[in-house]
């Protein structure tokens, strides 16, 4: 676990050492764009709702909180208009520059070598899975590995205020940390088997499919017995795979409903009930830590399950990045190279 680890981080510093060679703008506006995200999320649900609140409860002055609120939409509005522009301008044209430089690194580098290595089944593996969707898992490293780092500081920042405004309501946070790591885990897991049990059933569904639909021999195919006996086998795939989810659909329920209730309905609902009632009954918070209090949970849980999942998108397209660097990084005889200089 810890090689994976450490592969996993030499994949992400391989790549990001890469875009920034092609375009250091693409890291830096990339990484201000993901902040700009966080920010505004823990703006709003910090700054933002607090100082309304304290407004309304000490009945402070009409036209100081108008002019917060219309600061505010001015700051919403300028990094709205600054993403819309990154994600609907920029990042684009910035793509497209990237896989070119990045498909001409790719073609130096494959026709550098020498022809012989093109009868080693093992390098023309690496080639083809070098070239297999490549731009688009260096895309999926830098904005997964952006929102990690983005979903992290959020986490933090929310649970210290948390404790801040309630040391016991901070335990509760734990519950979304239990969830995703122990009834999500178990949930993938029993999902994995599930579709590992199907697998032969459903290549088996394919292939009567492919066989079936093709143009060439339909009309041959349907009019012999070989119809039926396909046919058969068919119906007999979807019968094993109905039997595979039925064996596993009650544990899936079961993690899948245990995952739920920890990771909203007991933060959420339980939170704001908890928070309601100290707030109206004990009066021991006040209005504007009840408005924080019943808000930032929903980011909090929110920012686990994003490192969780990108998290996993960064391990599944590592997998294609190891190939990728076997392949540039391959050291070939001769003697002429147009192998341009990579990280």
């Amino acid at each position: 676990q810890d090689t994976n680890k450490y592969s996993l981080l030499k994949n992400i510093v391989y790549i990001f050492k890469i875009v920034w060679n092609f375009d250091k703008r693409r890291v830096i506006l990339g990484i201000l764009n993901s902040a700009t995200v966080y920010l505004l999320e823990i703006y709003t649900s910090i700054i933002f709702f607090r100082y309304v609140f304290e407004a309304i409860g000490e009945k402070a002055n009409f036209q100081r909180v108008i002019m917060f609120i219309i600061g505010s939409l001015i700051l919403y509005m300028g990094i709205n208009l600054y993403q819309l522009w990154y994600t609907k301008y920029y990042e684009p044209v910035s793509d497209t520059e990237m896989y070119q430089k990045l498909a001409q690194l790719v073609f130096d580098k494959a026709v550098s070598v020498e022809l012989s290595c093109y009868d080693d089944a093992d390098f023309y593996n690496k080639y083809t899975m070098a070239m297999s969707g490549i731009e688009q898992r260096i895309k999926t490293i830098m904005g997964n590995t952006f929102n990690i780092v983005g979903s992290t500081i959020e986490a933090v920042i929310v649970y210290i205020t948390l404790y801040s405004i309630d040391k016991w309501a901070a335990l509760v946070g734990v519950f979304p940390i239990i969830a995703n790591y122990v009834f999500a885990y178990f949930y993938n897991q029993y999902v994995f088997q599930r579709d590992k049990e199907n697998m032969p059933w459903v290549r088996k569904r394919d292939y009567v499919n492919r066989m079936v639909y093709l143009k060439k021999y339909s009309q041959e195919f349907r009019m012999t017995n070989g119809y039926r006996i396909i046919r058969d086998t068919y119906f007999n795939a979807f019968e094993e795979m109905f039997s595979v989810f039925r064996k596993y659909r009650n544990k899936l329920f079961i993690f899948h409903f245990s995952d739920m209730v920890f990771s909203f309905f007991l933060v959420m609902q339980g939170l704001l009930f908890y928070g309601a009632y100290r707030a109206m009954v004990t009066k021991s918070i006040s209005i504007s830590d009840f408005a924080v209090f019943s808000s930032i949970m929903t980011n909090a849980t929110f920012s686990i399950k994003s490192i969780s999942s990108n998290l996993t998108n960064l391990i599944n397209a590592g997998l294609y990045i190891d190939n990728f660097r076997s392949f540039l990084g391959y050291n070939n005889n001769l003697k002429e190279s147009l192998t341009p200089i990579i990280p």
